[in-house]
């Protein structure tokens, strides 16, 4: 069985595919040995215990081919199997001689989910056609030598929760300048656009690393997921690829600007999800509330934050 390609965020992935996935697994006693999953950035290892095999997109177009043929498909989440789609699996079925697989296409996902989203059915009915578990741990190897010994990772970029206004801008540079004080700050901008998301690149200091140089389009999620699950915190935007970061067990605060930026179903089931597992906390503030919790987190007799400095 060829499951995919998944061609969407990466938030939809880890919190809806891969559980239905390991759900539709479970339920029809599907060998993994028999199934290929296809996706892109070198996830691999998210499919861990669902697929034994996996076929990574960007080693057969390049991200710009991929955009231009995601443009022509006119809708990025899979509600349909379109040609685009179906041109993936048959080449994945010729290269690896699987003419007669099965395919399990995400719009299947979709169209169930799709329930709950237009709040038909409650947040249980995900629940019963998904299994969820954490990220499986990846070491960091040969990373390691080009991190420093204990860092916070941030990845900080426009979307509709944190749009990259002129104001949004000063409080990220804010948010990293707090950091330094007490911390090396890893920064997870990837050099590349994969999509409407646009990485905020605030300008380098002292003690913020960028590790762009490390990455390619072929491995880039898997990179930062070695790189987050080595951090002792993440940092960043409120939005879907900040659930990695929990699913990797490390302790995640986001923000956002715009209460009207996002949906407060995905954030519900992500906070169910995260707390079942409690590997790490998840906390999603406000920007226009941050001094209000600074002031609660702070010695009267000193000005400093307890926050901040203390490491897991």
């Amino acid at each position: 069985m060829i499951v995919g390609p998944w061609l969407s965020e990466v938030g939809y992935e880890t919190l809806y595919w891969i559980p239905f996935l390991r759900w539709v697994r479970d339920a029809f006693r599907l060998d993994p040995a028999r199934v290929v999953a296809v996706s892109r950035g070198g996830v691999a290892s998210w499919y861990h215990g669902i697929a034994d095999r996996y076929v990574e997109l960007w080693e057969r177009m390049s991200p710009e081919q991929y955009a231009t043929r995601i443009a022509e498909r006119g809708a990025v989440k899979q509600l349909v199997d379109a040609d685009f789609d179906r041109e993936i699996v048959a080449d994945v079925q010729k290269t690896l001689g699987l003419s007669h697989a099965r395919v399990l296409h995400p719009s299947l996902m979709y169209r169930l989910f799709d329930h709950f989203w237009f709040q038909r059915v409650p947040i249980t009915f995900v629940e019963a056609f998904s299994s969820y578990a954490p990220l499986p741990r990846l070491e960091l190897g040969p990373l390691a030598a080009s991190l420093p010994s204990r860092y916070v990772v941030a990845k900080f970029y426009g979307n509709t929760a944190l749009p990259d206004s002129p104001e949004n801008q000063r409080f990220t540079a804010s948010v990293l300048e707090s950091l330094t004080r007490h911390t090396d700050v890893v920064m997870l901008n990837t050099g590349f656009r994969f999509d409407d998301h646009e990485d905020m690149s605030p300008a380098l200091r002292e003690r913020v690393h960028a590790i762009d140089h490390l990455m390619t389009p072929v491995d880039n999620l898997e990179v930062q997921t070695r790189v987050i699950q080595g951090a002792d915190a993440y940092v960043g935007t409120y939005g879907g690829f900040s659930y990695v970061s929990p699913l990797a067990g490390t302790d995640t605060l986001t923000f956002y600007s715009h209460t009207s930026g996002f949906r407060f179903d995905h954030l519900e089931l992500a906070k169910r999800v995260f707390a079942q597992h409690r590997r790490a906390s998840y906390v999603e503030l406000d920007v226009r509330s941050v001094e209000l919790v600074r002031k609660g987190f702070t010695h009267p007799w000193q000005g400093e934050p307890l926050v901040g400095g203390a490491r897991r």
